[in-house]
């Protein structure tokens, strides 16, 4: 093989460094058999620290993994679960039992216990819902509490057709007992299916909350003469 005339001019008269670059890199030779130019061979790609780099790299998405998660990222939400407007939604419901049930039992209930017990309930709830049914605009959350509306409903007529007394007395109390047995039913459901945030400790306090006006209820059914 012989180089070129232009490259071997360009090789006399340029620098050293020159020379060395222009003949690593000679894009064309003369073809002593044909005396034609044909394109020099590219030189073959080193390719090792390359792949070595990319076996060492740890991902596409490593800048957000190399920090730590302080809580872990948060699991798919369910087909069923429950947002924060459906939980807030449960817990209106059941602070309205409360409200609508002792709201009366305030001016007819005649047991001194029955009376403190029904100001401290409607004292609690008042301020936290309307005297219109709360809407549910989830039906699903809607269906979990369908069963407490009922009892609530059920409990309120027979509230208002007895006058003050005993009688009304342990209808109040034995209302209380079983609509607030039926609410924790429902916020047992609602914690399998509101899992996101802070939705756990909400229905958590609520069903504290619950819980305690429940022992109320029954040391007071126990009490009552």
């Amino acid at each position: 093989m012989r180089l070129s005339t232009r490259l071997r001019s360009s090789c006399v008269f340029g620098t050293a460094l020159t020379v060395l670059g222009a003949c690593s890199k000679g894009s064309a030779y003369t073809d002593s058999a044909q005396g034609t130019l044909a394109p020099a061979a590219p030189a073959p790609r080193d390719t090792t620290a390359a792949t070595t780099a990319a076996a060492a790299a740890p991902g596409r998405d490593s800048a957000r993994r190399m920090v730590p998660r302080k809580h872990g990222p948060l699991p798919p939400r369910a087909a069923n679960a429950l947002s924060e407007a459906d939980v807030q939604d449960v817990i209106d419901v059941i602070n309205g039992v409360d409200a609508q049930l002792s709201n009366p039992a305030v001016q007819k209930a005649s047991n001194p216990q029955v009376k403190r017990f029904a100001n401290e309930l409607a004292r609690t709830h008042r301020q936290r819902v309307t005297d219109r049914p709360v809407p549910v605009d989830n039906p699903s959350a809607a269906a979990l509490v369908a069963p407490l509306r009922a009892l609530q409903t059920e409990a309120a007529n027979r509230l208002g057709s007895l006058a003050s007394g005993s009688a009304f007395d342990h209808a109040y109390v034995d209302a209380l007992v079983s609509t607030h047995e039926r609410a924790l039913a429902v916020l047992d459901s609602v914690a399998a299916r509101a899992t996101d945030g802070d939705l756990p400790a909400v229905v958590s306090q609520m069903r504290t909350q619950v819980t305690q006006h429940l022992d109320e209820a029954r040391a007071l059914q126990r009490r009552l003469p």
